[in-house]
């Protein structure tokens, strides 16, 4: 039985910065969010292309979004720990981190920080 309750449209940044670019993202959020849209997830290590140079560039084109059209409702999703997106080990979960990165995160996005979690595609943690 399907629920009554409606399910949240959320927007995704995987490729942004790097195969979209700025521009285009912000129109994309513009109508995303004159549609009603108000949840975008994000990732530290998006894009999934491995080039340092453009880590978090999606954070930041969305983080620049929100400052030019003075967004303060979205609820952006934030995940850390993975090192990349290739099915490795890589991850940093530790305390000092995922503090550090939890208040890099209030910063950058203020009122619009909706959920911080762990991202990881396995789990590596031992039971």
């Amino acid at each position: 039985m399907l629920s009554a309750h409606p399910i949240p449209l959320v927007l995704g940044t995987a490729l942004w910065g790097w195969t979209v670019d700025e521009p285009t993202c912000h129109r994309l959020l513009s109508h995303f969010y004159r549609q009603g849209g108000r949840m975008v997830d994000t990732a530290t290590n998006y894009p999934i292309n491995k080039q340092p140079a453009d880590f978090r560039r999606a954070e930041n084109i969305l983080a620049r979004w929100c400052q030019r059209e003075e967004v303060t409702d979205l609820q952006v999703i934030v995940k850390v720990g993975s090192v990349d997106n290739l099915f490795t080990p890589d991850n940093n979960l530790s305390p000092a981190f995922l503090l550090m990165a939890l208040d890099y995160y209030r910063n950058l996005f203020g009122s619009n920080l909706h959920t911080f979690m762990i991202h990881g595609l396995k789990a590596y943690i031992p039971f």
